[in-house]
């Protein structure tokens, strides 16, 4: 977002519709005021009109001071969101620490507690990970995560019990990390297979986007 300056605040500020009707009718009370004063009075005439101009440069000056607060703590707010979106990833066999947004297929992204996923892939290492992927999927409980080896050794031990018919995916982990979802708890790795528009958060943001938009029978 544009951080505006204090004068373009200022002229915001001075925009306001009040605010121009007072200085249109400040500017008409003093020429009234000078013309039609009476004699010994022409001096001091102006006065209630110039009191006007400079009530509208307080309230224009007090209005911009707060704007000037808020766009402050906006952008503080937005510096520490931005410095909990940077994450570790291993690329090129390196370690990095980059902005979420700069992830690419093939990076090896560290999992931990509290973290947002940026990207779609698969979980080479686990450590009890939990995510939420109620923003994606509507699922509201937590859904546990491991490897392709631990999900399918799962599998298989629960086939062995014979509750292949009866098992949920709860029972069954899955190694599938989605974009747009949380860690809840647990750390681990996942190797990034799908970024940007065609992960599963940029299909459901590009759905939202569309701009075909049904008439209904009312209209």
């Amino acid at each position: 977002m544009k951080t505006l300056t204090f004068w373009q605040l200022f002229y915001a500020a001075l925009n306001d519709f009040t605010l121009k009707i007072l200085m249109v009718a400040a500017v008409v009370s003093i020429v009234l005021s000078t013309v039609t004063a009476k004699s010994g009075h022409e001096s001091t005439a102006w006065i209630e009109g110039f009191s006007m101009i400079i009530a509208v440069f307080i309230v224009s000056m007090v209005t911009t001071v707060n704007d000037m607060q808020k766009q402050k703590q906006f952008a503080d707010l937005n510096n520490v969101a931005d410095s909990k979106k940077v994450i570790n990833v291993t690329r090129n066999g390196q370690l990095q620490e980059i902005h979420q947004s700069l992830v690419m297929v093939g990076d090896v992204v560290f999992l931990r507690e509290g973290m947002q996923i940026p990207a779609d892939g698969l979980l080479i290492k686990n450590s009890e990970v939990v995510c939420d992927e109620s923003a994606m999927t509507g699922e509201t409980d937590p859904l546990k995560k491991d490897t392709m080896a631990g999900c399918k050794a799962k599998r298989d031990t629960i086939m062995v019990e014979g509750g292949r018919n009866t098992a949920t995916h709860h029972d069954v982990p899955s190694p599938i990390i989605m974009s747009g979802t949380k860690v809840l708890c647990g750390e681990g790795k996942f190797v990034v297979l799908v970024v940007g528009d065609n992960t599963c958060e940029g299909k459901i943001g590009a759905m939202l986007r569309q701009s075909d938009v049904e008439v209904t029978p009312l209209q």
